[in-house]
């Protein structure tokens, strides 16, 4: 199967992302954890060998402008960089801007997988799941802990998938599975995972010993992300 992988990301500037870290951490605090997580998603899915896109969303003065050539903004090293393809996303909503987004890469693949750019435990062994679940079923799902999900692929879309979803909600998951089984679709799951929103939620990642699962290259970033605000409060 030829399956893309679309890491959906807000831009990491200081005030546009992690907002609801913004309660213990300021702007830059913020970006620069964000940075820290691409750094350890990015390389898990070049190190799973799918054609990776960056589909990111920005505030309006950066429309237009290069962000695949300023490594700054995203913290990334050149060698990651790239290998990405850097597209904008579009749409009103979170919902058609995964549908857009799948649409336009299954123009040249057979399968789309999706995934946040706030789940650090992303690895290419899960990945690797994920695609070979997408031969059993038509959808696969990664449950998130909070009611969403982190993880999302398909070997085709449909539109009614993406609309009518409560984004941001704790139903956004029983919302999905609903739409797939009304339409009477198969699905498989992988194993349920947390990302981090909040500050709770890098508080009860890092105390879970999250570098077992994989993750060591910024381990060390979310431990100094902790202390930091713990040395605030």
């Amino acid at each position: 199967m030829n399956t893309a992988l679309v890491i959906m990301s807000r831009l990491p500037l200081a005030g546009y992302t992690k907002t609801r870290l913004m309660e213990a951490l300021n702007g830059d605090q913020c970006a620069a954890f964000h940075q820290a997580c691409l750094q350890d998603i990015c390389q898990a899915a070049l190190d799973s060998q799918l054609t990776t896109y960056l589909y990111y969303h920005s505030p309006p003065e950066y429309a237009g402008s290069k962000l695949d050539a300023k490594g700054s903004i995203w913290g990334l090293e050149t060698p990651v960089l790239d290998k990405l393809k850097f597209r904008q996303q579009k749409g009103a909503d979170l919902g058609e801007r995964l549908w857009r987004a799948g649409q336009e890469v299954l123009q040249d693949h057979s399968g789309v997988i999706f995934i946040g750019s706030d789940m650090p435990e992303i690895t290419a062994k899960l990945l690797a799941e994920a695609e070979r679940l997408l031969h059993k079923g038509d959808v696969v799902v990664g449950p998130a802990s909070d009611g969403g999900y982190y993880l999302l692929g398909s070997q085709y879309l449909w539109q009614g998938l993406f609309t009518a979803i409560p984004w941001g909600s704790d139903r956004v998951l029983v919302a999905t599975l609903e739409k797939i089984r009304a339409m009477g679709m198969s699905y498989r799951h992988l194993e349920a995972k947390a990302d981090i929103d909040t500050i709770e939620d890098l508080a009860d990642f890092v105390g879970s010993g999250g570098s077992e699962a994989g993750i060591k290259g910024n381990l060390q970033s979310y431990k100094a992300a902790l202390q930091l605000w713990q040395g605030l409060k």
